[in-house]
């Protein structure tokens, strides 16, 4: 919900129209199964609902860069 381009609309053009393979995490208050099924559609690596624990964020920074936060 930005305002000129949402992260569904922005991830689909990153992983569909410009094919760059960055990893795209989808942080949400809307944390259910139907969205989380779109978000899947549309290539993001992961989901994650709102608010976000430190320890998950540390997690998925490793989970994608290797990198192992303090």
């Amino acid at each position: 919900r930005m305002p000129v381009l949402d992260g569904l609309q922005a991830t689909r053009i990153i992983k569909s129209e410009l094919k760059i393979q960055t990893p795209v995490v989808a942080l949400t208050g809307d944390y259910n199964e139907e969205t989380r099924i779109e978000c899947e559609k549309l290539g993001f690596d992961a989901f994650q609902g709102k608010p976000m624990k430190r320890n998950v964020l540390k997690e998925i920074i490793k989970q994608f860069t290797g990198y192992e936060v303090k």
